[in-house]
């Protein structure tokens, strides 16, 4: 019997434990203009954090569609590899055409992304990126039939002790070459700080047209300067 109540004992522990290590990360959102834990906001939402874009190695908002459940991104010829049509849950702008507005808006810091041209945007320096899926014309107003993106951008951080930076260096076949750097300059402690983001990407393509001209090649370029 003692044997019995000692043993019992000792696997109390263990599944506290084991409690700890399953526990979810809290991660917070402003999906509705308002920091907020994800779990409690009662609304669709998908958010991806830095750490996760760089794990899965996420590029471009391209490469997000490709592993994202209800949200699509396709590219087109007609405004070249830098610009796509942007579909949640089957809703979308079929055209992207520059007199065409898009059903599903795109913010950055809350700044809105009026045309599809240009919308295959650069995951350099993100700090969270959140798919809102649904109607959003409550918060966000107009263009939001099929959902929102609200991409947030890492902040400057004034209380760094001195010069912060990182850099990232990709290679691989097709001769693939890509280059991140950023850094992060304090002006004045705890009150002003400036954080810039450069990426360089670069690869071959896989044969040629006709003419020559290389078939689905890369060269993208993109910077980011933020000041606080």
């Amino acid at each position: 019997m003692l044997a019995g109540v000692a043993g019992a004992g000792l696997v109390a522990p263990a599944r506290a434990e084991d409690q700890a290590a399953n526990a979810l990360e809290e991660v917070v959102v402003t999906a509705r203009k308002q920091e907020e834990f994800l779990q409690r906001v009662p609304v669709s939402v998908v958010a991806i954090t830095a750490d996760e874009l760089q794990k899965k190695s996420l590029e471009t908002l391209a490469s997000v569609g490709q592993v994202t459940p209800n949200f699509t991104f396709s590219q087109t010829g007609n405004g070249g590899n830098s610009s796509g049509l942007v579909y949640i849950r089957g809703v979308g702008q079929y055209d992207n055409l520059s007199t065409f507005d898009p059903a599903v808006g795109i913010y950055i810091d809350g700044v809105y992304l009026a045309r599809m041209q240009n919308n295959d945007l650069d995951m350099m320096g993100i700090e969270r990126l959140e798919i809102l899926r649904g109607p959003q014309g409550t918060l966000f107003g107009k263009n939001t039939n099929g959902g929102a993106i609200n991409i947030v951008t890492k902040e400057p951080n004034a209380a760094a002790d001195g010069l912060q930076g990182r850099l990232q260096l990709t290679g691989g076949s097709l001769n693939r070459h890509d280059v991140l750097a950023g850094i992060n300059i304090p002006i004045v402690t705890d009150k002003a700080a400036v954080e810039m983001s450069i990426a360089r990407r670069s690869q071959d393509g896989y044969g040629q047209y006709a003419d020559g001209e290389e078939m689905a090649n890369r060269d993208r370029d993109a910077a980011r300067l933020a000041l606080l």
